[in-house]
């Protein structure tokens, strides 16, 4: 039995690292987007640079284009209208799909599978 307790303080011990590095890194990530958004428009206000080098740095801007459905009952319409299931990706809402699953509706082509995770607090 005692090594069974040992895994799971080690366990206990590895969470609270885990959340120590992850408060961490969301302070960085934080910092990292206020610095880049700061040197972006610099970049973008000063000849909208693409690239460049700054004190020995490389640094690129990359503006990268993304949708927002903003009205979803539209889009849906039109991708079916237009027989266009490309425009989405292939990927199910979890939760929607286990609540059917859960009231006896069956969905072809899907499959409930389990995912074992163990917590320590």
């Amino acid at each position: 039995m005692q090594d069974i307790e040992k895994i799971a303080q080690r366990l206990r011990e590895l969470k609270q690292r885990h959340d120590m590095l992850y408060r961490e890194m969301k302070e960085v990530d934080r910092e990292y987007e206020e610095l880049a958004a700061v040197l972006g428009a610099w970049m973008k206000d000063n000849g909208n640079l693409e690239s460049m080098k700054l004190g020995g740095v490389p640094v690129r801007r990359v503006e990268t284009v993304y949708p927002v459905i903003e009205d979803f009952e539209a889009f849906w319409e039109y991708v079916r209208e237009n027989d266009m299931p490309f425009l989405l990706q292939r990927r199910p809402a979890a939760t929607a799909i286990r609540e059917a699953f859960d009231q006896g509706t069956e969905i072809p082509g899907v499959q409930l599978k389990t995912k074992e995770k163990i917590h320590v607090r």
